[in-house]
Parts: C-alpha cells; sequence; structure tokens
C-alpha cells in the first residue's frame, strides 16, 4: 500500500491527528486497518498510540453512521482530509453523547484541524461539529435500522432476508461491540494475571501492550492470539497423538496451532499456503512450534497446482487421514473484530468466495485417503458459503466419494465468539482418477 504522509504532525505528534491521517488514507485507498496501524511513527508512544489504535476502529466501525448524520450538513462531498477529520470528531460525538463533552471535543477538533486543513475550513468545522450531536440524535430516534447499524443497507437487506430482523439485529448489535482477543495457550502454561473464560485453554487479554508473561508464552511457542471459534475446525477433525494432518491454507497458523495442541508433540503436519506475507507469517508462527516427536513442514504453494508429484518429490504421502481446508471466504463472522470488511464487501464477494471454495474443496478432496476426513470450514455466516458449496460439493465426481458427517455455522451473537462454518466429510469410496 502506499506511505501514509505523517509528516504534517511532525512537530505535535498526536495520536488524534495520526488517526485523521489514517482515515483519509483508509477512504482514499481503501487501506486496511492493520496495514494503516503498522505505520504508525515511532514517536507516537504510550497512552497517545493507545488513542489512535482504538480510535481508527472506533471511527471504521461507526463511520457509516458518522456520513449519514452529516449528510444534511454538508452542502458538497468534502475533501478527503476534511471527511476524514469530521469522521473521526464526529465518531467522538457519537461515542460521548452527554452535551456537556460536546464543547470540550468540537475545540480539541478545531485545534488540532490548524496543522491539517486550510485556514477557511476552520469555521466549516466547528460549525458543523457544533450541529452534529443532534443530528446523530435524529439517526438514533430512526426506526430504520441500516441508518444506525452503520453497515451497508444492503447487507442488512441480505442479512435479514437470510436471518430473519430479529436475529439480524441481534447480529449488527455484535458487531458495533469492540472485538475482545483471546490468548490460547498449551496446557502445561497458565499465564499470570489472566483469567480463564468459559473455553478451556482461552484466555481474555486486556487491553494494551501485552504483559511480559504473554510475550513470553508466545515466543516459546506455547500461546497464540486467535478466537475461541478457531477451535470449532480442529476438534472436527478428531485427533489423536501420532496423526498425521493436511492443513490447507494454513497461514497465518492458528489452526496449525490448535492441531499441534492436540496431537501433543507426536505425529506430522503439513501446512500449505502462498503468498509472501502470509507466508512469513506462517513459517515464523510454525518455527515456534516444533517438537522432536512432531514433524512439521511448510508448503509454499497454490492448493489447485499441489499434485502427486510435488508430494513424491517431498518425500510425502499422496493422501492423507486428516484433511483440514480454512478458505478464504467473505469473513462476514469476524466483522465484529475487522470492521474495515463492511465498507470493502459488495454483494457480489459472497457468490465469487463460493465460486472459488468449490474448485479449492474439489482439489483438497483429491488428498484424502479412504476412509480419512475431511473439514471445510470458513469464518462466514452466509449459507451461500457453507450449507450450499458442501451441497454442491457433493454433487460433483470428487465429492460423491464422501458422505457428510456434521454441518455447523456458529452465529457470533449466539456463541459470542466469532462466525464460523464448520463441515465434516468422510471418505467413503475411493476416489476418482486425475
Amino acid at each position: 500500500m502506499r506511505r501514509i504522509n505523517f509528516e504534517l504532525m511532525r512537530k505535535a505528534p498526536s495520536g488524534w491527528s495520526a488517526t485523521v491521517l489514517m482515515i483519509e488514507a483508509f477512504l482514499r485507498l481503501h487501506c486496511k486497518a492493520h496495514e494503516m496501524l503498522d505505520q504508525l511513527p515511532k514517536t507516537i508512544v504510550g497512552h497517545e498510540r493507545t488513542r489512535a489504535q482504538g480510535l481508527l476502529l472506533d471511527t471504521i466501525r461507526h463511520g457509516m453512521t458518522v456520513e449519514r448524520a452529516l449528510q444534511p450538513l454538508l452542502r458538497k462531498p468534502p475533501k478527503p482530509r476534511l471527511r476524514a477529520l469530521l469522521a473521526v470528531a464526529g465518531t467522538e460525538l457519537l461515542l460521548h453523547p452527554d452535551p456537556s463533552t460536546t464543547p470540550k471535543i468540537v475545540h480539541h477538533a478545531v485545534d488540532r484541524a490548524r496543522a491539517l486543513v486550510s485556514k477557511n475550513e476552520l469555521g466549516f468545522v466547528n460549525a458543523v461539529l457544533r450541529k452534529l450531536p443532534e443530528s446523530i440524535a435524529r439517526l438514533r430516534r430512526s426506526e430504520a435500522l441500516p441508518l444506525s447499524s452503520s453497515h451497508p443497507d444492503w447487507l442488512v437487506e441480505h442479512w435479514t432476508r437470510q436471518f430473519g430482523p430479529e436475529r439480524t439485529t441481534a447480529l449488527l448489535a455484535w458487531n458495533q461491540k469492540n472485538a475482545t482477543n483471546y490468548l490460547r495457550t498449551a496446557k502445561s502454561i497458565v499465564p499470570a494475571g489472566l483469567t480463564p473464560t468459559r473455553w478451556d485453554g482461552f484466555y481474555a487479554l486486556p487491553a494494551g501492550p501485552p504483559s511480559p508473561a504473554v510475550l513470553e508464552a508466545l515466543a516459546s511457542g506455547l500461546a497464540f492470539i486467535k478466537d475461541p471459534a478457531t477451535r470449532h475446525a480442529c476438534e472436527a477433525l478428531d485427533l489423536t497423538p501420532g496423526s498425521t494432518v493436511l492443513d490447507l491454507c494454513a497461514a497465518p497458523g492458528g489452526k496449525t496451532f490448535e492441531i499441534t495442541q492436540a496431537l501433543q508433540g507426536q505425529g506430522q503436519v503439513i501446512a500449505l499456503d502462498f503468498g509472501s506475507d502470509r507466508l512469513h507469517r506462517l513459517k515464523e508462527n510454525v518455527e515456534k512450534m516444533r517438537h522432536p516427536a512432531l514433524r512439521i513442514e511448510v508448503l509454499e504453494m497454490d492448493l489447485l497446482e499441489l499434485d502427486a508429484a510435488r508430494l513424491e518429490s517431498r518425500g510425502l504421502p499422496l493422501a492423507f487421514p486428516k484433511v483440514l481446508i480454512d478458505v478464504p471466504c467473505s469473513n462476514t463472522g469476524v466483522i465484529q473484530r475487522r470492521p474495515d470488511l463492511r465498507w470493502r464487501l459488495h454483494p457480489a464477494d459472497i457468490s465469487a468466495s463460493a465460486e472459488k471454495q468449490l474448485s479449492l474443496i474439489r482439489a483438497a478432496a483429491h488428498r484424502v485417503a479412504l476412509g480419512g476426513t475431511l473439514v471445510y470450514s470458513t469464518c462466514s455466516i452466509e449459507a451461500r458459503e457453507n450449507e450450499e458449496v458442501v451441497a454442491a460439493f457433493l454433487d460433483t465426481v470428487e465429492g460423491r466419494g464422501f458422505d457428510l458427517n456434521s454441518s455447523r455455522t456458529f452465529y457470533p451473537w449466539e456463541t459470542e465468539h466469532d462466525g464460523a462454518g464448520v463441515h465434516k466429510l468422510t471418505r467413503v469410496r475411493e476416489p476418482a482418477k486425475l
């Protein structure tokens, strides 16, 4: 992605001003949140850095509501930086509706705006922000769900058709909450200062930088930051120590970690993925998971190009008793954790993902041994990417050799963790010839 110009705040670095510049890049270049946070200058430290991280995600999460509230107050679309500044200040007004806080928020925004926008725009900023709280209040009183949910209209309408109004309202409310980060640990350790959750081996991480104990656990390979939803796919594999597992679309390695814990240091894991950044993260994480009796190998390639010759050249089996394919998807189950997704997602993306997923599961099927288990998983809550893909697969040449054992979609408003689809199949007949 293009670099964000933080030079404008060189003399007075602040988390608030940095957030405005990141939101400008987000609106203009459709950057991902983590990409922008990775560029935060090292001069922004401590409270200011924490503020920038939180305010960026809050502005992205609530930005559509703020923009709807701004529309009646604007005669024409503002320039990107001005739009970003109004979005950041508007988010603070939205999240702090007490009238006594309004003057302080507006004064701070106008003061910071002096280094970010023209002099002619300062009065405009002041006038608009003072009118914005009432416009936000009108939206809060509105019965039109999309207006106050900060989700695209098409997505709300799509979910209403799929889940009904009540469940859609619950989903939207879930997505608007701040996501909790979890530490998944090996059974051998319990990090000091962390509170256990109702999910065995998962601990809720407090906001802010990780503690020394957490950093040590991560560096030793005895812990991984990931959501409890990721455990479902690995549990469906029914692993025992000594198993051999093919982990497809494995990056960044969260499910690989879960697999290695189930194997208890014995067995073989072949983790496959491609792409420089994803593969680097996978290799880095896998190195921490190694154990003398556990062979872990990373294959850098596209699953659609994985054939017998490539496996034979690495001394690997052509078919595996346990295969997990965690396919790329629309990610509609993790919008709470990745609020920027709602801005990038388009109606055609769900069907496009499903088409790609069908080709991937068909390729994965060739690598499943007779009697072996194939688990197809997503972090989507869309039937189009879950049950419908599995049904379409079972009707293909490759799929006719399988029986479907179980199929479940985990909805975040019910489970209180990320959404996911997990589908377990067993090969009951010999695979079709390639």
